[in-house]
């Protein structure tokens, strides 16, 4: 399970890296959001995928590598068991129990950025002036930002801010 993490966090940050350096001043979002989506699906799915199956010339699977180091660290774990079967019990941190607190420390972060996020965008909406226009809700927060979007609801400073013609 912490290979499934491991694997699906190295993805996002690729493909975060990437819409960094080369979507993220594109202009046209719709695009940007799909790219965001399937990345987010790539990183739920693609480690889930079983790539046992490729086999080189050799007639050897491309993870033999992976799968020796699996099986060594199996019986250095069975070794470790019985070895501490015979012998008194000492408090051990087991690296697996450190990956997953880092891991979840990531998440716990994450989210509260993203819950900070949400409730700024919360406060701007609930004190802005709404119009409907063009099957949008326009929302005039008043404040200095660029303009932008969630679903139907587009958020500006103040709609004087643009002339009749680059509205």
């Amino acid at each position: 399970m912490l290979h499934y993490f491991i694997n699906s966090s190295i993805i996002w940050l690729a493909c975060l890296l990437v819409y960094e350096g080369l979507f993220r001043k594109v202009s046209f979002h719709q695009y940007n959001r799909l790219y965001l989506l399937v990345g987010l699906l790539g990183g739920i799915l693609i480690p889930l995928a079983n790539f046992h199956i490729v086999k080189t010339a050799s007639n050897h699977t491309l993870l033999d590598p992976i799968t020796k180091i699996y099986e060594i660290k199996k019986t250095a774990i069975v070794n470790q068991v019985t070895d501490l079967s015979t012998s008194p019990q000492t408090a051990q941190v087991d690296e697996s129990q450190i990956f997953w607190w880092m891991y979840f420390l990531g998440v716990f972060v994450g989210l509260l950025f993203i819950a900070k996020e949400v409730f700024a965008l919360c406060i701007l909406y609930k004190q802005g002036r709404k119009t409907k226009e063009s099957g949008c809700l326009i929302v005039e927060t008043g404040k200095m930002h660029t303009v932008y979007s969630f679903s139907n609801i587009i958020f500006v400073s103040s709609k004087a801010d643009y002339t009749q013609n680059q509205w």
